[in-house]
């Protein structure tokens, strides 16, 4: 990216909460593909994705971050006594979710929540359950 690039950025960015911009400006310079057009004084941004990488559980899928592509149905633990299965989720198709609402189906051996119970949470609390743990 060159100089005239960054600067097209920051001023592009100056309108937005100072945390909202300094995230979008990294991510821009790093991933992001800038093209300033001088005559209107414009500027666009693209991005590539990645393409998820395979988890952990056969089937399942995390982005380049580690963010797990949990989907509705999907069997996940707390803390590996407890067993709830996702009910919805806030992702859409490319992003994984990063926090979804879960129905309890074998409470945990610390009694935080019983059957039945529905928590809504941030995905990087859980994991997937594997096929040894559901036995």
């Amino acid at each position: 990216m060159t100089e005239q690039e960054r600067v097209a950025v920051d001023a592009a960015l100056v309108h937005l909460p100072t945390g909202v911009a300094r995230i979008w400006r990294q991510t821009m310079l790093l991933t992001g593909v800038i093209e300033v057009n001088e005559a209107d004084r414009t500027w666009a941004a693209t991005f590539e994705l990645p393409e998820p990488e395979p988890a952990p559980v056969e089937g399942a899928l995390v982005d380049r971050f580690g963010n797990r592509f949990f989907k509705v149905g999907d069997l996940v633990t707390r803390d590996g006594t407890d067993i709830h299965r996702v009910v919805e989720h806030n992702g859409s198709d490319g992003y994984a979710p990063d926090a979804f609402t879960v129905v309890c189906v074998k409470a945990p051996a610390g009694g935080w929540c019983k059957v039945g119970d529905e928590e809504f949470n941030i995905c990087r609390r859980y994991e997937w359950i594997g096929d040894a743990i559901d036995a």
